[in-house]
């Protein structure tokens, strides 16, 4: 017992860690594809939707994701089956893509005029028939990143991807994930969800915005859904430690679910409890 609770104690800690080294940036970009394709445009087998894996068009084993990395939609090649044999790749191992132009490409254009620094993320779930088919992410037509080589290991999970874009601040930055497939074996896919642009410089001063329409106080909900996706995870209660910090405004119901404690006051203790309930080991106080 005494270990269960030391090691919820570290989880934590690195957690709260994680948190604050988070705390200082802002997002120029983030789409979790739930309401829209995030104005990204994709060819080829480039496919934004609701995900939900039938299969087909498989020729090999394949690794498909158990669901979206968060939410329902999310962007994928293709959503629900495998990937196209286009025939398009540069051969065997060789990691110099000849023609990007027959690609499938998924492009993403954004302003970083004013940024001194900026850093591009996203989970994806990789399951390519390496060393055939390949994958890579350019910027502004330079490659800053590839998987190519190595040999196929199946995926197990969603991974973080962390790319610098600071060599491409002060500028409009065109971001383009392209997929190069051979004619022979085929595997589930490449996925991207939960796509960032975010920065830890000054943001340009803002055009002015439209007065909002007012509406009307929906009911507060002390449940600690903070992401109001309708589960309790461990991104919740890294969005009411953010809240209690002062480094993100929240709307009116994310406000009321990161008061897990229903005090009228969000703190780092609410955050806590918030981890605890995503652990099972905790509750928020019952929703109305």
């Amino acid at each position: 017992m005494k270990r269960s609770i030391f090691l919820v104690i570290v989880l934590f800690a690195v957690f709260i860690y994680s948190v604050s080294a988070e705390a200082s940036r802002e997002d120029i970009f983030f789409e979790d594809f739930e309401s829209g394709d995030g104005g990204l445009f994709g060819t080829l087998d480039w496919e934004w939707g609701s995900y939900a894996w039938v299969g087909g068009n498989c020729y090999g084993d394949n690794y498909p994701p158990q669901g979206a990395y968060s939410g329902t939609h999310m962007w994928g090649t293709v959503l629900a089956a495998c990937y196209s044999d286009l025939g398009n790749n540069s051969g065997y191992d060789t990691c110099v893509n000849g023609n990007p132009s027959d690609d499938s490409t998924l492009t993403l254009t954004v302003d970083l005029t004013g940024y001194s620094d900026a850093t591009l993320s996203f989970y994806e779930w990789f399951d390519l028939f390496l060393n055939w088919d390949w994958a890579e992410v350019y910027v502004n037509g330079t490659v800053v990143f590839q998987h190519c080589g190595s040999g196929f290991v199946p995926p197990s999970g969603w991974v973080y991807q962390s790319i610098d874009l600071t060599p491409f601040t002060g500028n409009t930055a065109t971001i383009e994930f392209h997929m190069m497939t051979s004619t022979v074996v085929n595997h589930a896919g490449w996925y991207i969800d939960d796509l960032r642009v975010s920065t830890g410089s000054a943001t340009p001063t803002p055009g002015p915005t439209a007065t909002p329409e007012p509406t009307a106080t929906p009911v507060c909900i002390n449940d600690g859904d903070v992401t109001l996706d309708n589960e309790i995870t461990a991104a919740d209660a890294q969005l009411a430690f953010l809240i209690a910090l002062s480094a993100y405004s929240p709307s009116f119901e994310e406000a009321c679910a990161a008061d897990c404690n229903g005090n009228d006051e969000i703190t780092a203790g609410d955050a806590q409890q918030i981890f605890l309930t995503a652990l099972g080991s905790a509750t928020c106080v019952d929703p109305i």
